[in-house]
């Protein structure tokens, strides 16, 4: 870094970046965790991430009946049949040479058995973003070496919502996601998973109805809660429908999101309380969908241990998202003020 004064007064300041490694050059190396956990039955998806000159030809031993490898792209996918843990060997070849890695896959046992890494939509874009801007995210991941890396996940932030309708009678997409099955789709073509945002509140944090008619010609913003404020809950500003609603709508919002293929939720509010994240735990258990949720808290350190608790219910991973931005995993006996985040969200 060099700063300069210019005549004016005013500093200048000069960013040098350190060189990065080329990624799609010579021999392959085979990156990422060393564990993977999903849920049997259900569709899984992990992309091999590796490193080195393409084309690159992938295999793998011992992988669980159900899933399958393609050769070409090394994406793993499927649905396994039995719950059990799984070491299975990774190889990766090409012209210059070859590289193996000892991979345990968890079926059954959780999902959230390793940060989730990737990016959100939010640091870079906030209310501005759009289904364009979302398939240039994950185009930009693999194009960038990124996911060859072992970064994972597309999340979009707020802003993407419409108004309740649809099959489910669920929170539908607005007039900038015109078909969130087929961004999904091309999401998953490249081998990356596909998150979302939503609230238990009845708005969402993201912007106000007046910057939505005039950025989209939308209204204001909804989450999985409606009606009156609800008396059990705490509620963050009433005025702005920051409050958790009489009426409950995660079972129509899962539903939904499930459909469209989504991979991950982001559950944001504040205060966070139990009561709410134990809800929407019970909902995606009962319906038996494969979903990490990712919850943000802004709880004191006092009551992180029963906010944990409650989204470790069966089937349903520990994860969170701290105030500051950064996705970790937690621990159903740890607080996330003392792990520290270990995998940052990318914002670019």
């Amino acid at each position: 870094m060099t700063t300069t004064s210019s005549e004016s007064g005013s500093i200048s300041t000069d960013m040098h970046l350190a060189p990065v490694d080329p990624w799609d050059e010579g021999p392959p190396g085979i990156n990422g965790p060393d564990i993977h956990g999903a849920s049997r039955g259900k569709p899984f998806l992990y992309a091999v991430p590796a490193t080195g000159e393409r084309p690159i030809n992938f295999s793998a031993g011992g992988l669980p009946a159900g899933l399958r490898l393609d050769s070409a792209t090394g994406h793993i996918t499927g649905a396994a049949e039995q719950e059990g843990e799984y070491q299975v060997l990774l190889r990766a070849e090409n012209r210059h040479g070859k590289s193996e890695k000892e991979f345990a896959i968890i079926i059954g046992g959780g999902l959230a058995l390793t940060p989730p890494m990737g990016w959100n939509s939010w640091n870079a874009w906030r209310r501005w973003i759009d289904d364009d801007k979302v398939r240039a995210a994950a185009d930009g991941l693999v194009s960038s070496g990124l996911a060859a890396r072992g970064y994972q996940y597309v999340n979009i932030d707020s802003c993407w919502q419409g108004e309740r309708g649809g099959k489910h009678n669920a929170i539908q997409p607005n007039s900038k996601f015109p078909d969130m099955g087929a961004l999904a789709e091309h999401i998953h073509a490249a081998g990356l998973k596909f998150g979302i945002y939503s609230t238990p509140w009845t708005v969402p944090w993201g912007c106000k109805p007046e910057e939505a008619m005039k950025d989209w010609g939308g209204g204001r913003l909804i989450g999985c809660s409606s009606g009156e404020p609800d008396p059990d809950y705490w509620a963050d500003c009433t005025k702005e429908g920051r409050y958790v609603g009489i009426n409950k709508h995660e079972p129509e919002d899962v539903a939904q999101w499930v459909d469209w293929g989504i991979d991950f939720l982001k559950y944001d509010w504040s205060r966070t309380d139990p009561k709410s994240t134990e809800r929407m735990g019970r909902v995606r258990s009962s319906m038996g969908v494969s979903l990490l949720a990712s919850s943000t808290w802004r709880r004191p350190a006092t009551r992180c241990r029963s906010v944990l608790k409650t989204l470790a219910l069966p089937g349903l991973s520990v994860s969170g998202t701290s105030g500051s931005g950064a996705i970790q995993a937690g621990s159903v006996t740890g607080c996330p003020l003392k792990c520290r985040p270990t995998a940052r969200s990318l914002s670019c």
